[in-house]
Parts: structure tokens; sequence; C-alpha cells
């Protein structure tokens, strides 16, 4: 069985809603190792140059995430596990050395002081403007930023 992909209903066809609105996704999609669909396709992890297509990844490991989609244990956060979910969010065109910067320091401020740097303390520390910042994120700083480096705000 091919996994289920998102939708929305305003992609169903007609205003008859005893249809579920999941639809089957085509062959170039598969799952994640959190579940969730991705495309089979072709992007590089943390600033690399060269690319490999998705499903020659290794998947050996996965990640407990909660309902939200937020990694259960911080520590098993690492750079597989930010790139996959940042497919699964729509950042089809991977993640940029720029993102790669927003999610480290995010993850260091962490570890040095045991919470989640606020979004001003982390537009002033990396000199972004609040705008460039949602630009980077569209999801928002918590559910973009702070969810791509494995971290939640409680």
């Amino acid at each position: 069985m091919k996994p289920a992909g998102p939708t929305t209903c305003a992609s169903r066809t007609s205003k008859d809603f005893s249809q579920p609105a999941i639809k089957e996704e085509p062959a170039n999609w598969r799952a994640s190792p959190t579940g969730m669909p991705i495309r089979n396709t072709c992007l590089s992890l943390r600033g690399g140059s060269s690319q490999a297509p998705v499903s020659e990844i290794p998947s050996t490991k996965t990640y407990e995430v909660d309902v939200h989609g937020f990694l259960v244990d911080p520590d098993q956060w690492d750079e597989r596990y930010a790139f996959i979910k940042s497919l699964e969010m729509g950042y089809v065109r991977g993640l940029t050395e720029r993102h790669w910067e927003i999610i480290y320091f995010i993850r260091d401020s962490f570890r040095k002081n045991g919470v989640v740097p606020t979004v001003y303390e982390v537009c002033e520390a990396n000199r972004l403007e609040l705008e460039q910042l949602e630009k980077l994120f569209p999801h928002g700083y918590h559910r973009g930023a702070v969810k791509l480096a494995g971290l939640k705000i409680p």
C-alpha cells in the first residue's frame, strides 16, 4: 500500500464530503522514517555540493516524534532528521547553509543554557530581521526552526 500524502478539503473535486480527502500519491512518494510521505527527489544534506536521491539516504535509524511532529528525545537529533523533516514540511529545495546556521545556533544555545532561545535572541545573534527569519522558516519559529532543530518549546 502506498503512503497517503497530505491533502486538504480544497483538493476535493466536489462538495461530497462522504469520500475521504486522502488520496494515494504517485509512485515517486515514499514514507519517511517518521511515517510522513516524502517525494523521492535529489537534494543535498548540509551545504553539500553532491546530491543523492532521498531514497538512497540510509534509513536504518528511526525517530520518535510526538503527535505534533516534534522530536521526543532531542539527543536523537542529527542532520538526517532535519533533512527528512524539512522535506515533510515542504522545503522542496532542501535546507540552505543559512537554515543550518540557525538550526545549529538554536541547538547550541539550548545545550549551553538549557532553554530554547527566543525568536528575538536568534534574530539578534544571527543579524536577521524577523521578516528574513519568516522567509527562511515559513511555518514559523516554533513549528519551523525549533522543530527542525529537534527541540520544542514547552
